[in-house]
């Protein structure tokens, strides 16, 4: 199925964070927040036509190169699944990070 071509939009009440296992066995961690205001909760993800963003409660929407549509997907597919229209405050939302080393090359993905 071609992720980036689907539409998908999850709304989530608890805090994020994307995750990124390495070849090496490192687990990075880091969270998923509104560019704008710093918000990490009551937050909105959308994927279409390839693009994602986040949108926070206030209404600011940002992108975040980490976040891809196969990430937003699973979360929205997962919440279907519980038949939830908001992934839950107690609910534990991991995305998978887009990794991509050559944005800046003396770093490995996520700073």
């Amino acid at each position: 199925m071609d992720t980036d071509a689907a539409e998908y939009e999850v709304r989530i009440a608890s805090m994020a964070d994307y995750v990124d296992r390495g070849a090496d066995r490192a687990f990075s961690r880091m969270a998923v927040i509104c560019l704008d205001c710093g918000t990490r909760t009551r937050l909105t993800m959308t994927a279409r036509s390839g693009a994602t963003s986040i949108t926070c409660s206030e209404g600011h929407t940002t992108r975040d190169w980490r976040l891809t549509c196969e990430a937003v997907r699973n979360v929205a597919l997962t919440a279907a699944a519980a038949r939830v229209d908001v992934a839950p405050a107690d609910a534990e939302t991991w995305l998978r990070a887009r990794s991509d080393t050559g944005i800046i090359p003396e770093y490995e993905d996520i700073i």
